[in-house]
């Protein structure tokens, strides 16, 4: 028999069940569920997948792009109602820390990234499937090169504040007892001594580099540096630097300045009093005022930025930067971070297109009430120029487009015993104060984790939303909340401020929207036909009665997770997280009829089919 859960074919079940009753006492039956479905033209989704980038040396990180899927029904809204599984084929790369869920796959929308930390030939794999369960499947090759061999002999320069190159790459340039920072150059991978610290050289600038690796070497603590800016000569706009990574470091602020394409800040902690990462930063300013020998038609929006793994602390600092990571570009990645004690908000984008935010663990303001855990926010209501450019062609007159594509999935937003009352804004920075008129369209908003602080129940919000096409489905808030969900509808305070808020920028909202069907894990064939029914997984009572709720165990500790359930037709009925090894499935989501139950943790996956009774 096919997979289930990718192919909607004739399924026969058989089940072994004890059924008791007092003439007969205990017997074994054999339960028969025949499903028969008629064949007939339907419609079948066309899959389709770009890569940001399809080599480099490790770590690469690389956006996947499906949102060209198509289907033969075009009534569809492609982007909201066909549920996309990738897989990245990194069977090693971990488990996320915050969400406990795999690196290896994500389900859900049609954007998403990976970055890739071992050399290798990799098949990325996504998975569209449409309401009615037809599927279609493409396919991207990604090769990451050795970064030891991308960067041999003394392409690789080391640096310590002594003489120890315990652990360095052998064959590197050696710099000890450093009193000043090398003239940074392309092509370059320069690796600071770990536990170093070297803050009296002054801040990094890597002025109008390429394809450079700034990171570390050795064991112990990050190594310490006051400040690391990745920047472009406005002389030079025309031929911007590309991909860079910054990674492994202990240092307050790090900053891409102007234009970049393809940079990967990674795994490093930025902590102290305003600590925070920004990019594009400055660039709109220098494009108009500042641009030097270049021409207008040189200047574009940054992109392909990712922001992963950090640790972001400001420490409250009421008198520095507002924002811990904060920025505007397109392409965007904010996966895997930690961000606290900001002034203002602990995320904020000003703008943006086709990015993903996900796995992160944003807690809010330390003092500025008023404040979010995460301000999406749009430069403008225009279309995203295809070319990425700040000016119409020709002219020195702005393009302010709108954000459009946005995935934002997978995040733990709050902290308990917080003062503040807003968590996650995808709207306009404000109806007027601001002199702004911005547009947000095509946003996901899904299996988000939000967590009840302090303020009154009746005026926490979860999510505050004013836009097109806005789509929240599976997010987890909490039950006290009595509106966990404020959205703007036509006429409002934003269109008396501007005729531009047209009621398009108004809705509509797809609130608790219903869960597209996704893989339960899209790298493995298993579908429900071929899942071990001795699993360890533990589901109780099974046979379930209808209106029961159902008890499941997992069978290893568990640091965090998702349960799943599928129904005979693979179609997800039911998403929530679990924090704990026992955890409650609520009756009311079944039927009469056969599930599958799954669950994603840190340790794998576990499957277990239920009956559920009359």
């Amino acid at each position: 028999m096919k997979n289930l859960l990718l192919k909607r074919l004739p399924l026969v079940f058989n089940y072994l069940i004890n059924a008791r009753n007092q003439f007969i006492g205990i017997k074994s039956i054999t339960f028969i569920l025949c499903t028969f479905m008629s064949y007939h033209a339907q419609a079948n989704p066309v899959a389709h997948i770009t890569a940001s980038r399809s080599t480099g040396p490790a770590p690469l990180s690389v956006i996947f792009d499906a949102t060209m899927t198509t289907d033969t029904d075009t009534s569809l809204d492609t982007f909201r109602q066909l549920g996309y599984s990738f897989c990245f084929d990194d069977s090693s790369s971990g488990t996320w820390t915050h969400s406990g869920l795999s690196k290896n796959r994500e389900t859900g929308g049609p954007i998403a990234s990976h970055v890739f930390d071992t050399p290798g030939v990799y098949t990325v794999n996504v998975r569209v499937i449409n309401p009615n369960g037809s599927s279609s499947d493409a396919s991207v090759t990604i090769t990451v090169l050795d970064s030891d061999i991308f960067y041999a002999n003394t392409n690789t320069v080391v640096i310590s504040t002594g003489s120890d190159f315990t652990g360095a790459p052998s064959g590197a340039q050696q710099i000890s007892n450093v009193t000043s920072w090398p003239v940074w150059e392309s092509n370059k991978r320069y690796l600071l001594k770990a536990g170093d610290d070297f803050t009296s050289l002054g801040r990094i600038r890597i002025m109008h580099r390429s394809n450079f690796h700034l990171g570390s070497f050795g064991s112990g603590e990050k190594p310490i540096v006051t400040q690391v800016v990745v920047d472009m000569d406005e002389d030079n706009a025309a031929t911007p630097p590309e991909n860079g990574v910054v990674q492994g470091l202990n240092t307050p602020f790090i900053a891409q300045r102007l234009m970049f394409n393809n940079l990967l800040i990674y795994q490093n902690d930025v902590i102290g009093d305003g600590a925070n990462i920004v990019f594009g930063a400055a660039n709109e300013q220098y494009a108009r005022q500042q641009r030097g020998a270049s021409s207008p038609e040189d200047w574009k929006h940054p992109g392909f930025i990712f922001v992963v793994e950090n640790h972001v602390n400001m420490l409250g600092d009421p008198t520095g930067y507002q924002n811990a990571i904060a920025g505007l570009a397109h392409h965007v990645a904010v996966l895997g971070n930690r961000s606290e004690q900001a002034k203002e908000h602990t995320l904020r984008i000003f703008g943006t297109y086709k990015s993903v935010v996900g796995h992160n663990l944003l807690t809010g303001p330390a003092t500025e009430l008023i404040r979010t855990d995460f301000k999406l926010m749009a430069n403008g209501i225009d279309h995203w120029p295809a070319d990425h450019s700040l000016f119409n062609a020709g002219t020195t007159t702005r393009i302010l487009p709108n954000t459009q594509y946005v995935r934002i999935h997978n995040n733990t937003f709050g902290r308990a015993g917080a003062q503040y009352s807003w968590h996650l804004q995808v709207a306009p920075q404000d109806d007027g104060n601001s002199l702004t008129v911005e547009g947000l369209r095509d946003i996901i908003i899904e299996n988000n984790q939000f967590i009840d602080g302090n303020e009154d129940d009746g005026l926490e919000v979860g999510l505050q939303t004013l836009g097109h096409n806005i789509i929240e489905r599976g997010n987890q808030f909490p039950s006290v909340w009595t509106r966990p969900v404020f959205y703007t509808t036509y006429p409002s305070s934003y269109s008396a401020y501007s005729a531009l808020y047209t009621p398009f920028w108004h809705g509509p909202y797809h609130l608790n929207d219903t869960m597209p069907i996704v893989s339960s894990d899209p790298c493995s064939t298993l579908g429900v036909d071929t899942t071990d029914l001795e699993n360890a997984l533990k589901a109780y009572p099974n046979p379930l009665v209808s209106g029961e709720d159902l008890t499941v165990v997992l069978s290893q500790k568990l640091v965090r997770g998702k349960l799943e359930v599928f129904d005979i037709l693979g179609n997800v009925i039911h998403t929530q997280k679990i924090i704990e090894n026992e955890t409650q499935v609520s009756g009311r989501i079944f039927n009469e009829g056969v599930y599958l139950v799954v669950i994603h943790t840190d340790q794998g996956t576990e499957t277990k089919k239920v009956v559920v009774l009359n």
